[in-house]
């Protein structure tokens, strides 16, 4: 946060402690304070310049689950923007097609979940449940390859699987694409040259619409 490195190391029932990287090492800090009781660091992101941190409030209080909130830095400290409630013993995040995913990791007696909610408005909007056969403790880990996200999941003496995050964002198009489409359309062969001017695929698309009329 404002260019520098901070470490937080939170503990259950125990004092929230700030550092502050000096450029050699971490050393205690009091730019900004976090709650110092039954607040443990599940996760943090940023989105859209904000750094936000989202927080255990409780932890195996509860069999209706654990309390929860995410705070936003603005600037000067932590101010609460949600709370809520979850049986998820661990969350992850990852970002992609310029949205922000919060994962809640489940471990039920049934099964393992990975539930992902997306962070839009300030709050957390379920998006998609990833459900796995294990019976048993599950690793699994979010990571980017060559502009691609995965997902991948592996059980102890169980094989692991390998998900690939399906992009449905519109993408735009070259006018060179226009113009071969244009050229098919018409039954000749595309042999225009590539083009990096860009131009909107619903331009595209209404174009072609106007021309199959």
């Amino acid at each position: 946060m404002n260019n520098t490195q901070y470490l937080i190391t939170t503990f259950v029932d125990a004092p929230t402690k700030i550092y502050k990287w000096n450029g050699v090492r971490f050393m205690m800090s009091n730019d900004f304070q976090v709650s110092t009781v039954n607040k443990t660091l599940g996760s943090s992101f940023t989105f859209n310049d904000e750094q936000l941190f989202l927080f255990y409030t409780s932890q195996w209080t509860s069999e209706a689950g654990d309390t929860f909130e995410i705070d936003r830095w603005n600037g000067v400290n932590l101010e609460q923007v949600y709370t809520g409630t979850t049986n998820a013993y661990l969350f992850k995040n990852f970002s992609v097609d310029n949205k922000q995913f919060v994962v809640l990791s489940e471990d039920p007696e049934e099964g393992f979940y990975e539930d992902i909610y997306e962070w839009k408005d300030n709050q957390l909007v379920p998006y998609q449940i990833v459900k796995y056969e294990y019976n048993t403790s599950a690793f699994s880990k979010y990571f980017t390859i060559d502009g691609k996200v995965y997902l991948i999941i592996s059980g102890w003496f169980s094989s692991m699987t390998l998900y690939e995050w399906d992009s449905n964002e519109q993408k735009d198009a070259s006018l060179s694409d226009v113009i071969c489409a244009l050229q098919v359309l018409s039954g000749k062969q595309c042999d225009f040259q590539s083009d990096d001017e860009v131009v909107e695929m619903k331009d595209v698309i209404h174009l072609l619409s106007e021309i199959s009329r």
